[in-house]
């Protein structure tokens, strides 16, 4: 099937907004949080073999090195701070590709152009946009992230030991060695592997594994700092935030499911009523405890309910939806149960970012989740044109704070 002009003209149309966010200085996801990033790494790519201090802090101490040696590869052929933006901006253009490629390897039945139409989505998302235009190690992880989904999508349904597996544990490395956070769908996928697997596969998968966390576990002994920083004992405050962040890209998704779908309509929803009861109960006792420094990171919701309404009583609201939300998806098949937990529970720290969530959990939820949801939404175009308005009016809103600084001035 020939990919409609609409398509090519919104690929080519976002990609044009990607330049002018480059030229404009766009950091949409974070006021200001981008940039300085790149501006405070930027003598690791520079000379990203020494050990670079940053107020007594060692950078190196908080990230593996691996974007940094390729950024500072480019940076040594173009020797300008722009032309290393400009770079990483052009080759963050083949991910909406990437997504694509992954979309139709699983959902081999769904109209191409649909499938196509939301690849572009990530073209929309904040974390997507500034991670691009400021070179940062957010988008070399997610090239990674999408190659390595790739080849699980033309491995899943194979279930041996095979090139495409290779790739698929090859690649998951690189982006782990690239952002720490995607060493937990790497851990979803030890537990797929050892639930889809005969066990001779899963222990040689394993030893595959291993080897390959060898240079990681090397560098974690160095430098202790590597390990994942986002434990901590604040699970009231981080719970809440994780539920509440994940329902900013569930919401629309089940909106869609109810109104697309008769048979849900007409369903007889008492079988919720203890799900529902045990979700606002577990809420009310988090919030009760909650003491979470909004200024510092806490998704797209907490900042609209302070904002907005200047108290919590929104973020509590969609915290409890995203629990619900994981719920319903977790009567589809215990595997989505497992993997929301690891996102959940994995993102414990005391401070929690959308973008540690962006575009990672849209791209699993239509990549790896197992639900019947993903197939009903991708029967329809309009269902396409209702996410991407969506996620505009999202991207809206975040330029706004990046132009105002409204969240700086809270």
């Amino acid at each position: 099937m020939i990919i409609s002009k609409t398509n090519k003209f919104l690929y080519f149309f976002l990609s044009l907004t990607i330049f002018v966010g480059l030229y404009l200085g766009e950091d949409s996801s974070g006021s200001g949080g981008f940039i300085g990033d790149f501006e405070q790494t930027l003598p690791l790519v520079k000379n990203p073999f020494q050990v670079v201090m940053f107020g007594g802090s060692n950078m190196i101490d908080m990230k593996f090195p691996i974007h940094y040696y390729i950024a500072s590869i480019i940076y040594l052929l173009l020797k300008n701070d722009f032309y290393l933006r400009f770079f990483y901006s052009t080759i963050s253009l083949i991910c909406p590709y990437i997504f694509y490629l992954c979309l139709k390897n699983k959902y081999k039945t769904i109209d191409l152009n649909i499938l196509y139409s939301l690849s572009l989505i990530i073209f929309i998302f904040p974390t997507f946009r500034s991670s691009a235009i400021w070179a940062n190690t957010q988008i070399t992880a997610i090239i990674f992230f999408l190659f390595a989904l790739y080849f699980f999508t033309k491995w899943e349904f194979k279930k041996s030991i095979n090139l495409n597996l290779l790739f698929l544990l090859f690649f998951m490395a690189l982006a782990v060695y690239t952002r720490q956070e995607y060493s937990l769908p790497y851990l979803y996928f030890v537990f797929y592997f050892f639930k889809s697997l005969k066990f001779a596969d899963f222990i040689k998968t394993s030893l595959i594994i291993l080897v390959l966390a060898i240079p990681g576990l090397i560098l974690v002994i160095k430098y202790p700092g590597l390990i994942p920083i986002y434990l901590t004992i604040d699970l009231y405050d981080s719970f809440l935030v994780n539920t509440s962040i994940m329902s900013l890209y569930l919401v629309p998704l089940f909106f869609i499911a109810y109104f697309q779908e008769s048979e849900l309509k007409n369903s007889n929803y008492k079988h919720l009523l203890l799900p529902v009861v045990v979700s606002f109960f577990i809420v009310i006792f988090c919030s009760l405890n909650f003491n979470y420094n909004f200024i510092m990171g806490g998704g797209f919701f907490i900042k609209a309910s302070i904002i907005l309404f200047d108290n919590l009583y929104l973020f509590y609201f969609t915290a409890f939806l995203g629990l619900i939300f994981i719920y319903l998806l977790s009567l589809e098949n215990k595997n989505n149960l497992v993997l929301s937990l690891i996102l959940i529970l994995g993102f414990s720290s005391y401070v929690v970012f959308q973008k540690y969530f962006e575009p990672m959990f849209f791209l699993l939820f239509f990549l790896v989740y197992e639900t019947k949801l993903t197939k009903n939404l991708l029967k329809k175009k309009s269902n396409i044109i209702f996410l991407q308005l969506y996620f505009v009016l999202y991207l809206c809103a975040a330029l706004i704070n990046n132009y105002f600084l409204i969240t700086k001035k809270l």
